[in-house]
């Protein structure tokens, strides 16, 4: 059975509410509060929280979220710059919603692809009121402590 059948055969076995927990999911990377909270249109964390936590018990939604990430590694229209648009939209969207949490993660996904982690230091120049550089040491030099990074004033 083909990945298109095998869609449409799980499809027919999850609510619309359901599939759209299995897409969310995969879409925000991962994170199974944020995806129930989006498809079952709820506010209260510890509802998400508890009910995501049954979703991903269940045996279709696990497949289906299993087909979705097979998808995406067969579709060869997907490149690094479409990645990166998609993430510096959803940065826009936490800055809009004030969701720090997700803002993080999304902004930790783009200095992965950008980068930022890679074996050498780096600096990520940002422009406010005052100008300042926040420096970020190889991983190897973190020993296991993220007060390693410093912030450095260019005034």
């Amino acid at each position: 059975m083909d990945i298109k059948e095998r869609k449409l055969k799980l499809i027919q076995g999850l609510t619309k509410k359901k599939e759209d927990f299995c897409v969310e999911y995969v879409k925000n990377g991962f994170n199974a509060t944020q995806a129930y909270m989006s498809a079952f249109s709820t506010t209260n964390d510890n509802t998400a929280t508890k009910n995501s936590n049954k979703l991903l018990r269940e045996a279709n939604v696990i497949e289906y979220i299993q087909l979705i990430k097979e998808e995406l590694l067969l579709n060869d229209d997907i490149s690094k710059i479409d990645v990166i648009r998609i993430l510096k939209e959803q940065v826009q969207d936490c800055i809009n919603k004030n969701d720090k949490r997700n803002l993080f993660k999304a902004l930790d996904m783009l200095c992965k692809i950008g980068g930022l982690y890679a074996p050498t230091d780096n600096i990520l120049r940002i422009t406010t009121d005052t100008e300042f550089n926040l420096v970020f040491p190889t991983i190897s030099n973190l020993d296991n402590s993220i007060e390693e990074a410093k912030i450095v004033d260019k005034k």
